[in-house]
């Protein structure tokens, strides 16, 4: 996952993967990302209905750390595959099948991905919860990097009640710093500056 050996999966990709191989790839990123996050999903609705003892409780702790940087990874994995993959390569219907994927893909997964991690961390209130904090600043980055993408020419897409509930989440001052700051850079007038 070092910078250098990322950079090079992102040449590679952009020199050597085939038209045939870009929709197949797309949704090999899509189907290991949804599977990850399942994960996450799951773990969070462990940690939040649990009201048994302590030792359980860090059990479940230690669990969804876990999963949630494995989940962090595979979205900083993914993010680099999907936006080196070769657009300008493909003839004009599998460009607009992949650009439609992408569409579709930062509707239906991630945005409700990010709505459901901001009403799972509203709900745990006061209590610390990292792996759901460090899961959405993932989400996040991944939406970040397909926006600024220039080998990615997606339509701008604002969600603006999902935007909305990300401002107001920057402010919790309980929030992660590195949440704060992804909130804040995905918000759409920040957005906006690329386009």
């Amino acid at each position: 996952m070092h910078t250098a050996h990322l950079e090079r999966l992102s040449r590679g990709l952009q020199s050597f993967l085939t038209e045939s191989q870009c929709i197949p790839m797309t949704t090999v990123v899509f189907d290991a990302l949804r599977a990850s996050w399942e994960q996450v999903h799951r773990i969070s609705r462990r940690h939040d209905g649990e009201q048994e003892q302590s030792s359980t409780k860090l059990k479940i702790g230690a669990d969804a750390e876990d999963i949630a940087v494995t989940y962090s990874l595979v979205a900083q994995l993914s993010s680099v595959v999907l936006s080196s993959l070769p657009l300008t390569s493909l003839s004009s219907t599998n460009l607009k099948c992949v650009q439609q994927l992408l569409v579709d893909f930062r509707t239906d997964f991630i945005h409700h991905t990010l709505s459901k991690s901001i009403r799972a961390i509203r709900k745990q209130g006061n209590s610390d919860f990292w792996a759901g904090e460090i899961s959405m600043v993932a989400t996040l980055r991944l939406l970040y990097a397909l926006h600024v993408s220039r080998n990615l020419p997606l339509p701008l897409e604002i969600d603006k009640k999902l935007f909305k509930k990300m401002l107001e989440l920057a402010f919790n001052d309980g929030c992660l710093p590195e949440l704060n700051l992804e909130l804040v850079r995905d918000s759409p007038d920040r957005i906006g500056v690329f386009y």
